[in-house]
């Protein structure tokens, strides 16, 4: 069964071409692997390429994965995803396949309940984990755990400025929709040159690639990126802070310094001064006289 993981609700970029799916794998294939259904879903893959073995392999391994379905070809991304692997880096997610299958695109946009179907134009699709612990915007932010929201932050800083200055990338896309939170065991991730930072439980994933590149020089693209991700951070998670610091000096160095361990070091120390402005929690309730009326 499939059912829509994302909703549309404005705190991330609503791509009419796109579709992300939750599938309950086991739901379909526990109780017999050769069921019609799913002779008939095997069918209709691309069986030229290695991707239905890995495909097969996944939903053996995995309660849920994560299909997105794209009107348009995929590939692209997918490759993208494959060439970040480079950097052995858990803040980027793992993309396992892609492959194509027929279905009604527009079908699938208003209510999936499966995936891949005996008619329809072919789609494009990405299959990845699922991430139980839902985006970054989601997660139950309080005073008491400000300091793992700031050492998220610094994660997701830390992959930008590893990926571009290893291998030219940029996201172009950075909004919180894009960026899910996993549990780990982990106790620090390496970063190359700029160094490792602390686990502390739980790190950043970062996905969603439709619309970044490989570029020499334009440090000032991932600048910008950054400048979005933490502005929305401060005002759009639950705990409220002032990032307008961290993005005067980000707009200042758009001017001259390319991405370095030194600017990043200097970006370090502002979101370990950052101060909450307001948590919504603690926001007084209204007087019940207000609460009751219709």
């Amino acid at each position: 069964m499939a059912t829509r993981l994302y909703r549309n609700d404005g705190k991330q970029n609503v791509d009419c071409n796109t579709i992300k799916l939750k599938i309950d794998c086991k739901n379909r294939i526990d109780s017999d692997p050769e069921t019609k259904d799913w002779l008939e879903l095997v069918s209709l893959f691309n069986h030229n390429s290695s991707d239905i073995v890995v495909y097969k392999a996944l939903l053996d391994k995995h309660k849920y994965i994560v299909a997105k379905i794209g009107k348009f070809n995929l590939t692209p991304e997918y490759d993208i995803s494959k060439k970040l692997e480079i950097l052995k880096l858990p803040t980027f997610i793992h993309m396992s396949c892609i492959f194509s299958c027929l279905d009604d695109f527009s079908k699938l946009k208003k209510s999936a309940k499966t995936v891949c179907s005996k008619e329809g134009k072919p789609v494009s699709v990405i299959l990845m984990p699922y991430m139980v612990d839902g985006r970054i915007d989601e997660w139950t932010w309080k005073r008491a755990n400000f300091d793992l929201m700031k050492n998220i932050i610094k994660h997701v800083f830390l992959t930008a400025f590893c990926a571009k200055s290893a291998l030219g990338f940029v996201h172009r896309d950075l909004h919180l929709g894009n960026i899910l939170l996993k549990k780990t065991q982990r106790k620090d991730i390496s970063y190359g040159e700029y160094g490792t930072l602390d686990a502390r439980g739980i790190i950043p994933v970062i996905m969603d690639f439709d619309k970044s590149a490989f570029v020499e020089n334009y440090d000032a693209l991932l600048y910008k990126d950054l400048s979005h991700f933490i502005g929305l951070m401060g005002n759009y998670c639950n705990v409220k802070f002032n990032a307008n610091i961290i993005q005067d000096y980000l707009d200042k160095t758009l001017e001259a310094a390319p991405v370095s361990p030194v600017i990043y070091r200097t970006l370090s120390k502002h979101i370990d001064n950052l101060e909450i402005r307001k948590v919504d929690s603690e926001m007084p309730q209204l007087p019940n006289f207000l609460l009751q009326r219709n």
